[in-house]
Formats: structure tokens, sequence, C-alpha cells
């Protein structure tokens, strides 16, 4: 019976099953687990139906682990599995522990619909945090769509199938980020305050992010978050711009009675937003354009319009017009710092003595250098 429910042989236990209804008993494994909670980790409802169907009781009944069969199959992300199970499981069956546990489990395998019934049915989950914090800091990454098994209509329509799927996906996460912000909410300030920023800022990692939704969201209900501070002293615009998040920064420059504090703000080595922009970027950033030469390129992009640079960039960086304009949207966007920015932040000297523009060109010397090795070899 054990083999059957392991190798997902569902036909040979429903035999074994009709000759012997004993085996569906809740017997424990060597390993501690029952013949059920393989069916469950294998992902094949029929096994899983046919053992229930034997006994009920099985649905709810873990190993020695402690984990429910419900828990396995969305720790395996077996995503038909977890919807059979939970039609069969009630709410009084699980602690809020582990109701809790499964809601993140069910996140983290994007099985969003399945979490948001689960909040539907009880709501205070959505105030619990363990070390890993809130269930909303478990949505702050943006939703990235896996399409599974290859089938025909992949093949035929990659883009549409890809399109709809994500779009669906975008749904899921939005509705259940605004369940769980609803439900945060009835907390009091200074607890919704604790519970986005511990055991990190939901804020701040949604800029470092470009969760534009999550930031966007928040910022509807209470714009003045914006104005909190990591570790750093640094507001989700100084993130935003170290990480290179147009879309954040968009937003952010929308938000017109805090854009000047967000953008006046210096953090606690000195550091304007124009130091910030001179800093070299993360290098998964950097990898949003290939070869050095016109990373190098976007960098200047950043930074030179926020300085107030009158003196053009090397004329070694300036190789591809197509590039500019594939990148124009930031330029604009760029501009409109200098509308909120003091001109006498462009001279500022930050705890190390620099200005921004020494900043940069400290911060990019070894790109610089590579790009001319790109430029020469190409």
């Amino acid at each position: 019976m054990y083999e059957a429910a392991l190798k997902g042989k569902w036909e040979d236990a429903e035999i074994l099953l009709q000759r012997d209804p004993n085996l569906a008993r809740a017997e424990l494994t060597a390993t501690g687990r029952t013949a059920f909670c393989y069916a469950a980790e294998s992902g094949i409802v029929e096994i899983a139906d046919v053992m229930r169907s034997k006994n009920p009781s099985l649905v709810t009944m873990p190993g020695k682990d402690d984990k429910t069969p419900l828990h396995i199959a969305a720790f395996f992300r077996g995503k038909d599995m977890v919807k059979y199970l939970f039609n069969f499981t009630h709410e009084e069956d699980l602690s809020t522990d582990e109701w809790f546990d499964l809601l993140i489990a069910t996140i983290r395998g994007r099985m969003y619909d399945v979490a948001s019934a689960i909040l539907n049915m009880n709501g205070s989950l959505a105030k619990i945090s363990n070390e890993e914090g809130a269930t909303l800091h478990h949505l702050v990454q943006p939703v990235f769509v896996y399409t599974g098994k290859t089938k025909l209509s992949n093949v035929l329509f990659p883009a549409r199938r890809h399109r709809l799927e994500r779009e669906s996906q975008e749904r899921g996460v939005r509705s259940l980020a605004e369940k769980l912000w609803a439900g945060i909410q009835t907390l009091g300030q200074d607890k919704v305050t604790e519970l986005i920023e511990k055991p990190f800022s939901i804020l701040h990692e949604a800029a470092k992010q470009g969760n534009v939704e999550l930031i966007d969201m928040i910022a509807r209900s209470d714009p003045h978050l914006l104005l909190r501070v990591d570790k750093n002293h640094h507001t989700i615009l100084h993130t935003a711009i170290l990480y290179r998040q147009e879309r954040v920064f968009t937003l952010i420059l929308q938000i017109g009675h805090l854009k000047g504090m967000l953008a006046t703000s210096v953090d606690k080595d000195g550091n304007n937003i124009l130091h910030l922009a001179g800093k070299l970027a993360p290098p998964r950033r950097l990898k949003v354009v290939s070869g050095a030469a016109f990373q190098m390129e976007r960098e200047l992009l950043w930074f030179a319009v926020r300085t107030e640079q009158r003196n053009p960039p090397p004329p070694l960086l300036l190789m591809s017009i197509v590039f500019f304009f594939s990148t124009r949207h930031t330029y604009l966007l760029m501009q409109e710092v200098k509308r909120v920015v003091p001109l006498s932040y462009s001279k500022m000297k930050n705890k190390d003595g620099q200005k921004p523009r020494e900043v940069f060109s400290k911060e990019h010397q070894p790109m610089l250098k590579d790009g001319e090795k790109w430029i020469i070899r190409r």
C-alpha cells in the first residue's frame, strides 16, 4: 500500500483497498508517516480520493513530524492536491499556528486562490507574524510565473499563455495583498508599523524589488508610512535610487506633498539622493543591459541629470543613439528630481568629504576601464 502511494499507482491502491479496507487505517511507516501522507506528496488526487473514501480521518492525521497531508502537499506545491485536501479540512481541524504555516506555504507555492480562501476562513491570520515576518512580508517579491509542464498550446501560443497566466497570478496577488492589508489596518498605528517593519521593512524591500503595486496599496491608505527610514536612514526613495527601480521612483514623485521631504532627506553617512545616484548599481540591476559600456551609459543617465552636469560624459560613452532612446523615459524621469532637490545638493559633501560627482567617479572607475576594453574588442 505504501509503495502504491509513494509511486502514485492509484489503480493498484484501489484494488488493494477493495481486497482489504483495513489498509487505509492510520498506520505509520518506519519514517513516521502514513501512506496517505505519501499519497499527498505524490500529488495524484485519485489515489488520495480512494484512500479517503475508506478512512476520512486520514486527511487531517499528521505524521510524527506533525505535518498533515495538507501541509505536505503544499510544501511540494501540488496545487490540485492542496485544493482537494482543503475541501475536506475544517477550521477546527488545525491550530492557528498550523493554519498560519499553511497560509505561508500556499503563498510560496503561488497558490493565491487557496491562500485567499484560508484568509476568508480566518482573517486574524493577517495580523500574525513569526521570525520570518507577517504574511504580507511574503508578498514583497514580484510575481514570477512558472508555466509548469510544456503543453501544445504553450508551444503554439507561448506569448498569449504567458500573458494570461501572469495576469491571473497578478490578480490573485493583488486580491490577497488587499485582504492582508485590510486585516493589518485593524490594528493600532504603532502595531501596524511594528508588524510591517519586523524582521525587515516591507516598504524598503518592495522598493528594492520594484514592487510598485504593493507600495502604492500601502501609500494610498497611509502615505506617511513612506517617510519611515531604515537603519541607514534611507527612505524608500533612497532605496529606489540605489537599486535603480524606475517605476518606484516615478510613483514617489507623483506623491506631491511628500516628495520634497523624501528627496531632501540625508542618510546617516551624510549622503543625499545625488550621492546615492552616484553609487554603483547592484549587479543584478546592471544586468538590465549587457556590455560594460552600455552599463556605464545607463549609470550616467541615472546620475548626470541629478547633479546638474554641464560637462558632457566622455565621448567613449556616447556610442549608442538607439540605446539612449530606449532609456529616454529614464532621462525624463530624472529631470523631475531637479524640481525637488536644492541646487546646493550637487555640491554637498558627505561624511567622507565627497561631493556626488566624486562618489560617481570613484565608484565607476573600474566600469569605465571595462567599457573601454569592451569597445576596443568590438
